[in-house]
């Protein structure tokens, strides 16, 4: 009997998590941990990385599932930092910390390749480290995001210096470079050289692009480099107008999963039938969360005093605490909590476009300056509500008035 150990093992940990911070019985959280340590007891000693699937049977490691003793730098390496962020945030237990300040080392040895576009993060990995073949894949977004949303956590200057510029390093090669696109989409997988790998040059909607922002936002604030944060944007535009189908003579309206890379940018045939995209239900919050944008030395509490987790893979949702952040379209009104070590700075809130600022309060309604689209904010814990003004009225609005 073989589990995967990124993709499930480590969702039904987080699902334990949350079952435990949800009615409060520490049991849950408790078999949370122990399924976090177990996982770790069957690392590599000598790289500290985990082979994806485990022989549950015979404690070694797997070869029926895909891709056996071997990792990916997401399904495996991501899944189990984020896991290990979810279930400490609501346990704080040290142990898991220093795991993840281990793992979180090992793993930008362990996945990074000089091969592609001069450094980036590989796909597929051997524990032990040796050369693995250098394959680039799109779940870079959410790999990007997890590292860099975890460092608030670990809290080790030295690691995150390490992590913003392996983060960044590999943004620079595979994303600013143009090397990772193709008209200005991002591909299934490519090759070292940026080739298409075989036959399937596909974006695929839900495995992963969703999560762009989420990465690249993250990015920006952490460089103070908007670069990446605009890149982000400009490929959201792009995916959701290629990904969408008009023309309710062929089927209804809405977002197909798969389309080409080239043009006319069809539905994708040689890989899966082409269906319709259900994590278009997640895009919102991605859009909420890029649009968001703290100055620099300011930081969002989205969830235990840092950045909202992204839960189980790449088609996965993002979760914060809506006590924290929260709009309302119907009242034009953003409420959003600033975490107690924040600096004193602004939010610019122009990519939300509910237009320009009415009015700006925090705590228990003290007026805050803001201009156009941009709050001052003040540094520690504080919370902020902001009123956007009402769009003028539409001509034909204007002529039904009696």
């Amino acid at each position: 009997m073989e589990a995967q150990l990124g993709s499930c093992s480590c969702f039904v940990a987080e699902a334990l998590a949350l079952a435990s911070d949800a009615t409060g019985d520490s049991t849950y959280l408790e078999a949370a941990v122990r399924i976090l340590n177990s996982i770790w007891a069957k690392r590599n000693k000598e790289t500290g990385l985990l082979s994806e699937v485990w022989d549950l049977e015979k404690d070694s490691a797997g070869t029926l599932l895909y891709p056996g003793s071997m990792f990916r730098f997401d399904d495996m390496g991501g899944a189990y930092l984020r896991a290990l962020r979810c279930v400490y945030d609501i346990g704080a237990d040290k142990g898991l910390l220093q795991i993840a300040r281990e793992y979180t080392s090992a793993l930008l040895v362990g996945t990074w390749d000089k091969n592609i576009a001069g450094g980036a993060f590989r796909y597929l990995n051997h524990v032990d480290g040796s050369e693995a073949d250098p394959q680039l894949e799109t779940m870079y977004g959410l790999f990007i995001g997890t590292l860099l949303s975890n460092m608030g956590m670990i809290g080790d200057p030295d690691l995150r210096t390490r992590v913003l510029g392996r983060c960044k390093a590999h943004a620079d090669h595979v994303l600013l470079s143009g090397f990772g696109l193709k008209h200005f989409m991002v591909p299934h997988n490519l090759s070292e050289g940026g080739a298409y790998t075989n036959e399937h040059n596909d974006s695929q909607l839900a495995y992963a692009a969703l999560q762009f922002p989420y990465g690249l936002a993250q990015l920006s604030h952490a460089s103070n480099d908007p670069v990446y944060w605009q890149l982000a944007r400009q490929l959201y535009d792009t995916l959701l107008e290629r990904h969408v189908i008009r023309d309710t003579l062929i089927a209804p309206p809405g977002y197909i999963d798969m389309v080409e890379t080239t043009p006319p940018f069809s539905p994708e045939q040689d890989y899966y039938s082409p269906g319709w995209c259900r994590e278009m239900l997640f895009a919102p919050a991605y859009m909420l969360y890029a649009s968001i944008r703290p100055g620099p030395g300011v930081t969002i509490d989205w969830y235990c005093d840092g950045q909202p987790i992204v839960l189980g893979l790449v088609n996965g949702a993002m979760h914060w605490d809506l006590s924290k952040v929260s709009i309302n379209k119907e009242t034009r009104t953003l409420r959003f909590t600033t975490a107690s070590y924040s600096a004193a700075g602004t939010v610019d809130l122009g990519e939300l476009g509910l237009g320009e600022i009415a009015t700006a309060s925090m705590d228990n309604g003290t007026s805050v300056e803001h201009h156009g689209t941009i709050v001052q904010v003040l540094d520690g814990d504080h919370r902020y509500l902001v009123s956007f003004m009402q769009p003028p009225a539409s001509l034909a609005d204007r002529s039904a008035r009696p």
